[in-house]
């Protein structure tokens, strides 16, 4: 892309010997072309140095050298130098798992456990895992009861008239104790 400046027409009054004579200088038009990329910086390995760029000049007369371009020909900058790169190839082998073995047993009968299966890498780099386990026995356990007391058996007593309380205990696996009360009358 071209940069088009525009400069005026001057008018300059020149003295030449005694007589006063007016002249017209023409300045032309001058047109900047893009800057050029940047140059390598001057400076070695992780040093400071300079790098710098130009972008020529023309008027409608012809081509200026970018060092005559009185308009910004020349951009400079710090810069540091570029160390080389060193890559070192490594190359890695992908193994092979072995078949996984069969699910362990079940840790728990009821209420969810887990089980474990687990597989080995044969050679190389293996991608994925060794182990891998699952839910098993996922249902809730059966609820049983033992009686402190049996409903069955009387309950005996020393009261002739009115009511008499007597518990009875039940736990269940979960260990969760209930009480229960039964009214107990006296035969008459």
């Amino acid at each position: 892309m071209f940069v088009h400046l525009i400069l005026l027409l001057t008018f300059a009054s020149v003295s030449i010997a005694d007589t006063s004579e007016k002249r017209f200088l023409l300045i032309p038009d001058v047109f900047l072309e893009d800057w050029t990329s940047w140059s390598s910086c001057s400076a070695s390995c992780g040093n400071t140095g300079e790098r710098h760029r130009t972008r020529g000049c023309h008027t409608t007369f012809g081509t200026i050298h970018w060092t005559k371009c009185r308009i910004g020909g020349e951009q400079k900058e710090a810069c540091v130098g570029i160390c080389p790169q060193t890559t070192t190839a490594t190359t890695v082998l992908l193994g092979t798992w072995n078949p996984w073995s069969p699910f362990s047993h079940c840790d728990k009968t009821c209420e969810g456990g887990i089980q474990i299966r687990h597989r080995t890498c044969v050679s190389g780099l293996c991608i994925g895992d060794s182990l891998e386990s699952a839910a098993c026995n996922v249902h809730q356990c059966p609820v049983q009861s033992t009686h402190a007391a049996s409903t069955t058996q009387p309950v005996t007593t020393s009261a002739t008239t009115g009511t008499q309380w007597a518990s009875v205990t039940t736990t269940t696996k979960a260990t969760t104790t209930h009480k229960k009360f039964f009214t107990i009358r006296s035969k008459e």
